[in-house]
């Protein structure tokens, strides 16, 4: 969605009402994807949601490239930590992502 142009910015408000809108419509879990990036807002927005009455479980669905920092950020947040190991080659990793040491971080954590 991002990567075509149709993504859009919401404030956490709109972020927690989405949540919280999922809940309603009788949705099992809150699947957030590749969510790193946006941990702040994520995490603002779930004070307010939770606040609301929130109570799906959240996936946290990753490449796996995350830091420990984030993960110790995450724990007792999340209740399902996903990541999806995208390369076990390195050097695949390089070429197709432009990242480095892709297998090695990805199973570091």
């Amino acid at each position: 969605i991002s990567q075509g142009g149709d993504g859009r910015e919401v404030s956490d408000e709109q972020l927690a009402g989405f949540m919280l809108r999922l809940q309603g419509l009788g949705c099992h879990n809150v699947n957030l994807v590749t969510p790193t990036h946006v941990l702040a807002p994520i995490l603002r927005s779930l004070v307010l949601a939770v606040k609301q009455g929130l109570t799906l479980p959240l996936v946290w669905n990753t490449s796996g490239y995350d830091s420990l920092d984030t993960l110790k950020l995450i724990d007792g947040v999340v209740d399902i930590y996903m990541p999806d190991m995208k390369y076990a080659d390195a050097r695949v990793a390089r070429r197709l992502s432009m990242v480095p040491s892709y297998p090695e971080v990805n199973q570091a954590v």
